[in-house]
């Protein structure tokens, strides 16, 4: 939770060891500022109610629920830190605040302190200069049904801050679960609240329950959660039977904390990834003050700086530095500098945050060899695969990439095995199919096939104007080659030569003469064959993860930053080990770091049980919340294994089939 969170350090407090808060902490994190010193100058302050929990012994019960939501000021004045930010030694919080504390505890009266918008807490003065909080998201919207969630706690996005925490007297754990669960919401006037386990619970738990002022209203439910760390669940399930609240393990609630910033937006131009923008922008400068920024109390600013819609998945391997310097938490974290100067900023590749997502999993990840010949393909096609996603294309694709006649060889063993009553298992198609390809061998792309215009038309069943326009964006992007179908008139010789090889003239490939007039003499009727990159792409069985990348980015690529990226087939190595403990076909990377692994298969009758339980061993070894099975293949051709829905443990697992190409129109 702490690597994804926005905060530099903890203090152990005796809790923790000092090497152990070391290392959760980042360079500097020890540094602090006074908070008398900041509000000294937030003008009008002083007008200002500041509610606390003064005036309530630590042995009431009600001490936590109060110090939870309102917080608490010292009422002493510390003259050291006093002299060292050269302010009176003698200066207290009174002398510049209206503090006000309590006399008469109960829920009633801390749901009004809550809720009372002419007054604000001690913990909400800490935010003063830093006016935008940033809120855990929950769901908004129409109930929750599907069995996907994207590797959060199905809690966490029902129940959002609609939370009470029910306490035992003096519990410093429910102390912290009730300040972890408002931080991570922005401490809104409203829920989370607690309650403590006195002779009156109940009854503070039905009014909690009817006082709708401090509920927060979204979706179509209204559930509350009751939680706890220090009552046990059973007795919270006698608690909550008398109310329709719902006992969640306070585990399924907690989450990062993003805490409070000024948010600005900049325009920079990266070179090579990096970039050099304004230490402070203009919003930055009229929130905070220039007077401020320029003096040396602004030196614990930290900044994050996110590329709009590529938010990176926090990491511990990029969060700390490798001497303990700010890394990156859904961008790149820096000190800020100069109030003129500039700052350099640079974003990692998707492969190097790949890699360090394996390193917290003690793994190493390198990209396969299908999954090289992929990334060779996305790039050659900018990225715009929509322009691969069609029946015609994939059939045209797979036979621009064959040897000549091996599609012959092929479809007739298909034909013998449709109508033969001894060979009709996939396991045997498998095995002759496999022997086939081990027999013909990978074509050189001198040796693979070509077609004219209206051969690609006919696969593509497109219309002319559509066809000539899919051939020349796969000739812009290096996926097709143009040439012409030249023969011999010495030795008939057929041979698909590029256009500029007939200039000034044209040497057979088959006899070694010169062809004086190798095409028609009416026109050039061109031939398309398949460029290097789709030929490997295609040789490797990449296409399919190709096509579930693009599917899998329609599906999870929300605005909001869920899906980080997928990649087209990586190995996993052990730490320590030269061999791969195993291939992932398609692995997708959500927002939030986890992984979700797929297999690949180009036929649907090649997934049989035993793959899909290797993927799940693979799954399980990186942590995955999902699994899912590729195939370019009809529905109707897919056999059981393409029908189960999770694994042993209930793991949700799904199968992308024909709605990965999309048929046109």
């Amino acid at each position: 939770m702490l690597v994804a969170s926005n905060i530099d350090g903890i203090d152990g407090r005796s809790i923790l060891s000092r090497s152990m808060a070391d290392d959760l902490s980042g360079l500097g994190s020890g540094s602090t500022q006074s908070l008398l010193l900041q509000l000294i100058e937030v003008a009008e302050l002083s007008r200002r109610r500041v509610l606390t929990a003064r005036g309530l012994s630590k042995d009431d019960p009600w001490y936590i629920a109060y110090l939870g939501v309102l917080g608490s000021l010292p009422e002493a004045p510390d003259r050291d830190r006093n002299r060292y930010n050269n302010l009176r030694i003698d200066l207290k919080f009174e002398d510049i605040l209206t503090i006000e504390g309590v006399d008469d505890p109960s829920i009633q009266d801390l749901v009004a302190r809550t809720t009372d918008p002419t007054a604000t807490s001690a913990v909400s003065l800490t935010r003063e200069r830093l006016p935008s909080g940033m809120v855990a998201g929950f769901n908004k919207g129409l109930p929750a049904n599907s069995r996907f969630t994207w590797g959060e706690s199905p809690e966490r996005s029902s129940f959002g801050p609609n939370i009470i925490v029910v306490y035992e007297p003096g519990s410093i754990s429910d102390l912290a679960l009730l300040w972890n669960l408002r931080a991570r919401f922005a401490h809104p006037k409203k829920l989370p609240l607690a309650i403590p386990l006195t002779n009156s619970v109940l009854g503070d738990l039905v009014y909690l329950e009817h006082e709708f002022n401090v509920h927060h209203h979204f979706g179509f439910a209204n559930d509350i959660a009751l939680t706890s760390l220090s009552v046990p669940m059973d007795r919270l399930q006698d608690l909550a039977e008398a109310t329709t609240l719902r006992v969640v393990d306070s585990k399924k609630l907690i989450g990062p904390i993003f805490g409070y910033c000024v948010t600005s937006t900049d325009i920079a131009q990266f070179e090579a990834g990096e970039a050099a923008i304004a230490s402070f922008t203009p919003t930055d400068i009229e929130v905070l003050g220039q007077h401020y920024l320029g003096s040396s109390n602004a030196t614990w600013l930290r900044s994050t700086t996110i590329i709009s819609r590529h938010r990176l998945p926090p990491s511990a391997t990029m969060r700390r530095g490798r001497y303990g310097e700010t890394g990156y938490l859904h961008g790149q974290l820096s000190t800020v500098g100069r109030l003129n100067g500039f700052s350099q900023i640079c974003v990692p590749s998707g492969l190097e945050v790949l890699r360090a997502l394996a390193a917290d999993r003690s793994l190493t990840v390198r990209l396969s060899e299908p999954g090289v010949a992929g990334e060779h393909l996305v790039r050659a096609t900018s990225g715009d695969l929509s322009m691969l996603a069609s029946p015609g294309v994939i059939e045209l694709m797979s036979n621009l990439t064959r040897r000549g006649h091996s599609s012959l060889v092929k479809r007739r063993l298909d034909q013998f095995l449709a109508g033969s009553d001894e060979l009709t298992a996939a396991d045997k198609y498998d095995a002759l199919s496999s022997r086939l390809d081990e027999a013909i061998g990978s074509p050189e792309l001198d040796e693979t096939t070509y077609m004219n215009f209206n051969r690609i038309r006919g696969y593509l069943r497109l219309s002319k104007n559509e066809t000539s326009a899919w051939i020349g964006w796969a000739l812009a992007h290096r996926v097709l080659l143009r040439g012409i179908e030249a023969i011999c008139p010495s030795c008939n010789h057929t041979q698909w030569r590029t256009l500029k090889d007939t200039v000034p003239v044209l040497i057979c490939h088959g006899c070694g003469r010169e062809i004086a007039d190798p095409f028609d003499a009416m026109k050039i009727d061109h031939q398309y064959r398949a460029s290097e990159t789709l030929l490997r792409a295609n040789q490797s069985d990449a296409l399919p993860a190709l096509l579930a990348m693009r599917q899998l980015a329609q599906v999870l690529g929300r605005r909001d930053g869920s899906l980080f990226g997928v990649y087209p087939g990586v190995e996993l190595f052990e730490a320590g080990s030269q061999n791969p403990s195993s291939e992932i076909d398609v692995l997708a990377v959500l927002g939030n770091g986890e992984w979700i692994v797929g297999e690949c298969k180009v036929r649907a009758r090649g997934l049989h049980m035993q793959d899909l339980e290797k993927l799940w061993r693979i799954a399980d070894r990186v942590g995955a919340p999902a699994t899912f099975a590729v195939t370019a293949d009809r529905a109707v051709d897919c056999t059981a294994p393409w029908k189960v829905t999770e694994d042993p443990n209930g793991r949700p697992h799904f199968s992308l089939m024909t709605a990965l190409i999309e048929i046109p129109q």
